[in-house]
């Protein structure tokens, strides 16, 4: 029996992605034990087991998972946040003495991706993104420099902070545009230059450090990749059909440019399990990654209603079994 525990399991994506989890695996003895702050979770319907936890800053919570763990027999965690990733990272050793897999890089490895800024630096490093692409800012003055250098230039760029959940407090100036508005939920403003020459910084959610950068475009794409010890073992490239992907994705055939920048971002940083890569694309077309997510993405579900698996992979991996690397061949479009 393979004992499964996911963990921050109270979105609506949740739901479907344990929902589907159920349905679609090769293993008849997977059972999958959930957890959530919140205690009212539609994805416990699916689950073999729910438990409400604290906070990963609560003292307590530490204390909650090994009871979990102990009393339901588990034998690998998938961190469902990002506060969780960074807490099991730190503890990953700890997990892997008593042979129990944890999906997350160690600590070490994981603070090089834990903000945009330390992300960036290292595909910098490794030239994958160039110095002209993006700036960290540390301060007003810096940031007024900056804006006025892309200004000057008549460059649309992005504002961003250099840590932050979900897409939240963008900021993206263009100089065609004639009227500010926002998507993504009100998580994303787009900004006319005149406006931002005129009002400045009064109406910016300005939290330090924040990164500048050219602006990109969409598509934007979720990219499900599957490691082992910085070797892409299989991916899945999904388009997102509104924002986040709230009306669906089309699963992608196979793209030999994300495929390429796959398996240099899970060689750099030596990636063990399944983690999510946020694309977009710049002036020509050529894919960048904007984001090396920590954790799975809830929109994971779409792969596997396509056909693509990744959860069970990611098991047989954990168990020592072979994996079947098929390639996506066709566009699937799947709606939510």
């Amino acid at each position: 029996m393979t004992n499964l525990l996911i963990t921050s399991c109270g979105g609506l994506t949740s739901y479907n992605l344990i929902y589907l989890i159920k349905k679609k695996t090769k293993f008849k003895n997977l059972r999958i034990h959930i957890t959530d702050k919140k205690k009212n979770v539609k994805a416990k319907l699916f689950s073999d087991s729910f438990t409400s936890l604290p906070d990963t800053k609560n003292k307590n919570y530490f204390k909650s998972i090994m009871k979990i763990v102990n009393n339901k027999q588990i034998k690998v965690i998938i961190p469902g946040s990002d506060e969780e990733a960074e807490f099991f990272s730190k503890k990953k050793k700890y997990f892997s003495k008593k042979n129990i897999f944890i999906n997350v890089s160690d600590y070490s490895s994981y603070k090089k991706f834990i903000s945009k800024d330390r992300f960036y630096r290292e595909l910098k490093h490794y030239k994958i993104m160039s110095a002209k692409e993006w700036s960290l800012i540390n301060n007003k003055k810096d940031l007024v420099s900056k804006i006025n250098n892309f200004i000057k230039k008549k460059i649309d760029f992005v504002l961003k902070p250099s840590k932050a959940r979900g897409g939240r407090n963008v900021y993206i100036f263009e100089k065609n545009l004639k009227k500010q508005f926002s998507k993504n939920f009100n998580r994303e403003k787009h900004i006319p230059f005149l406006r931002l020459e005129k009002y400045k910084l009064k109406y910016l959610k300005v939290n330090f450090p924040m990164v500048i950068m050219r602006k990109l475009y969409e598509p934007s794409f979720d990219i499900d990749i599957l490691c082992f010890k910085g070797k892409l073992i299989k991916h899945v490239t999904r388009q997102r059909i509104g924002a986040q992907g709230i009306k669906g994705n089309i699963i992608k055939r196979n793209n030999l440019k994300f495929e390429k920048l796959s398996k240099r971002i899970a060689k750099i940083f030596n990636l063990t399990g399944l983690y999510d890569l946020d694309v977009m694309l710049n002036k020509k077309k050529n894919p960048v990654v904007i984001e090396l997510n920590p954790r799975i993405s809830g929109s994971l579900s779409s792969s596997i209603q396509a056909g693509y698996n990744l959860i069970d992979d990611f098991i047989s991996l954990t168990l020592g079994k072979k994996i079947s690397t098929n390639k996506v061949a066709k566009d699937i479009l799947i709606r939510r």
